[in-house]
């Protein structure tokens, strides 16, 4: 790739264009005979060179691009194609590579920068074609990186691509690259079954980080977490950068609650990179999970001692505070935190410490003067503060202040919301269907305010036909939100579709056993008949949330009407 000459980077011309340079530069009489130039070519490519020292570089692009079209030198379309990718000019970079493959046929860098321009560009046919030359006469490509940018290919566009992957799979059936390619197909079609032998095959050929990374996340997200870190850990062995495949594992086991392993590995990291930032902050996640607030705090001062994250370290000081019982401390380091990223979940602990404290004016002044000095954040401040009112048991006071904010900002999605939920507790229902129906003139796809008015007309009206419409929709558009399953669930139940019914129930309680999903399906299994498991439901519910209103309402319900 191109760079320019004031950024560490020495630009080189192929032999006939140094040769003509130097016959222009000499005044030489004889500059016509230098390579193929002419002239105008030489004092074109002088002027190109000019630009280029002087870092004009769309002037340097446009010699280049005239010359390479006038002469149809290699060297020359070389340099253009080179600069013009390098300049993100995509239309020019993709007329070079044409032009370079068209008089240079055999070159592999030809091949291999029409590749990826035709990547770029969205023509993937033609991508194929030249990495299928690539590989016959070089023996590989990159061709994973060709299926990757498939992925916002339609199913006839991917399909075409697919075809063409197994006639060079056909050619060339032990190329790990184009197994791995294929499998990279068939996970944007959600073909999972089909592609794991091939990751598994491809994998075995050959060492490919990418490869391997796919072949982890696969299998993670396929339930085969012990799979996924044996091929962690084998890659752990290979040769170069292979730190990145120790932190992936140490997340997953992170993520899988598997502390003990997660230290470990991190532990082990820690080792080989003991001034590693992220190394120090994952071993602070661990530890946080695990209460050991010391331990936190030490790695956690190491990161800012290094001074990266510093934002994510004082966010996670804070949490540590919070964890010792230091709640200035806690907010503190909460006011440290100036990025954008982490900025509102820092306010927001602040918010929640003050509130905890029995300090609910101080925590409403601090998002008033959030709200004069953060423009861009003052929508979402108003629906923080209209939610601590609604925990607060003030829906009054929080309708009031979400109805003030919405008279500067009708259009706000997520004040409409707030002002919908809050209207909800107020048991105004007529209310909360015009704030979602408004919602969904503004967005006619947002799931979320489908399942909502979907799950409100199941619950609090006898309007099952149109909830079940509007839940289909909001799981047509997110069909793994295990919160729209369990109100498909819930709107089958009044619909007496009592199979159907038990069978959303139990894969949203499996997903995600709150308390309301846990209601649900208690009710449903004691209604059908299966009391027993109903209870047991219940019960493990209160476990896990002893103060549910809503387990204590439906157990009120449906246990002392039978006398247990």
């Amino acid at each position: 790739m191109f760079k320019a000459p004031n950024r560490g980077i020495r630009i080189r011309f192929a032999a006939p264009i140094c040769m003509a340079l130097a016959a222009l530069l000499l005044c030489a009489p004889g500059a016509r005979s230098a390579g193929t130039f002419d002239r105008d070519a030489l004092y074109g490519l002088l002027v190109a060179e000019l630009a280029l020292r002087r870092n004009q570089f769309d002037l340097a692009l446009d010699h280049y691009l005239e010359q390479a079209r006038r002469t149809r030198d290699a060297g020359v379309v070389r340099q253009a194609a080179r600069i013009a990718d390098y300049l993100d000019h995509e239309s020019e970079a993709l007329e070079m590579a044409t032009l370079w493959v068209e008089v240079d046929p055999e070159n592999a860098d030809a091949l291999r920068f029409a590749a990826m321009q035709h990547i770029r560009s969205g023509d993937l046919e033609a991508a194929l074609e030249h990495l299928g030359e690539l590989r016959r006469r070089q023996g590989s490509a990159t061709f994973g990186r060709l299926a990757r940018q498939a992925e916002d290919l339609d199913e006839r566009g991917r399909g075409r691509l697919m075809v063409g992957l197994d006639l060079l799979l056909a050619e060339h059936p032990d190329d790990p690259e184009l197994t791995y390619a294929k499998a990279v197909l068939l996970l944007q079609e959600d073909r999972t079954e089909e592609a794991l032998p091939l990751l598994r095959e491809a994998f075995a050929a050959g060492e490919s980080f990418s490869l391997g990374f796919t072949y982890a996340r696969t299998l993670r997200a396929s339930g085969d977490l012990d799979g996924a870190l044996a091929v962690l850990e084998a890659m752990r062995g290979w040769e170069g950068d292979t730190a990145r495949a120790g932190f992936t594992m140490g997340r997953m086991l992170l993520d899988s609650g598997r502390l003990e392993e997660a230290r470990g590995v991190f532990e082990g990291l820690l080792e080989e990179r003991p001034h590693d930032a992220n190394v120090h902050m994952s071993l602070a996640y661990v530890a946080i999970d695990q209460e050991r607030f010391a331990v936190a705090r030490v790695h956690l001062q190491e990161v800012l001692t290094l001074g990266e994250q510093t934002a994510l370290a004082h966010y996670y000081l804070g949490r540590v505070a919070e964890g010792e019982d230091k709640p200035d401390e806690a907010i503190a380091h909460y006011d440290a935190v100036e990025s954008e990223e982490e900025f509102l979940a820092a306010q927001g602990r602040v918010v929640e410490i003050l509130v905890s404290e029995n300090r609910m004016p101080e925590a409403r002044l601090r998002l008033a003067e959030l709200r004069g000095r953060r423009a861009a954040d003052l929508v979402t401040l108003f629906v923080i503060e209209s939610e601590l009112l609604l925990d607060a048991g003030e829906p009054t006071l929080a309708l009031d202040l979400v109805q003030r904010a919405l008279e500067s900002h009708p259009d706000a999605i997520s004040l409409l919301y707030a002002h919908a939920m809050i209207l909800e507790k107020l048991d105004d229902l007529a209310g909360l269907e015009r704030g979602l129906r408004r919602i969904l003139e503004i967005e006619p796809d947002n799931a979320v305010a489908l399942n909502a008015l979907g799950y409100t007309l199941a619950d609090r009206t006898d309007r099952y036909e149109e909830a079940h419409r509007l839940i289909v929709r909001a799981l047509e558009l997110q069909p793994d939100d295990a919160a729209f399953i369990d109100s498909m669930g819930w709107v089958q139940y009044r619909l007496m579709h009592y199979d159907e019914a038990l069978r959303l129930l139990r894969l949203a309680h499996h997903d995600m056993p709150d308390h309301e999903v846990t209601a649900h399906l208690g009710e449903v299994l004691w209604v059908t008949g299966s009391r027993g498991e109903a209870l047991k439901v219940w019960r493990e519910g209160f476990e896990r949330d002893p103060d549910s209103e809503i387990l204590k309402r439906v157990m009120g319900r449906f246990v002392h009407t039978v006398g247990e």
